[in-house]
């Protein structure tokens, strides 16, 4: 029985003579294993959230084009009707000076 028992602990020996347990041995190999797995659970998840930042800078890319796109619209827009509104007092301007123009030449022809 108590060779069995004997059998059953297994101990390691290192160079320098002391036992090594096999709770030991696990207590290492515990140590080793979780920085591992954590490691690569930190690395899913930085796969995970370098994923979901490229989708949403697509989103903010594909909304700041459209509103660009329709502030350059609107802009557009805008320049027109200034433009629109210039060249009506220009021409209203043009008038009286025309007006004015047709006075002069009235009065010259008087003289």
């Amino acid at each position: 029985m108590q060779e069995r028992q004997h059998a059953r602990k297994i101990e390691y020996v290192k160079d320098t003579g002391s036992v090594v347990t096999d709770t030991q041995i696990l207590t290492l190999a515990i140590a080793m294993v979780v920085p591992l797995a954590l490691l690569l659970l930190s690395n899913s998840r930085l796969t995970d959230l370098r994923t979901s930042l490229h989708g949403e800078i697509e989103i903010t890319r594909t909304s700041l084009q459209t509103s660009i796109a329709e502030a350059k619209e609107t802009l557009r827009a805008e320049m027109l009707a200034r433009h629109n509104e210039q060249m009506t007092l220009l021409n209203a301007i043009m008038g009286k000076l025309d007006g004015l123009d047709t006075r002069l030449t009235a009065l010259e022809g008087r003289k």
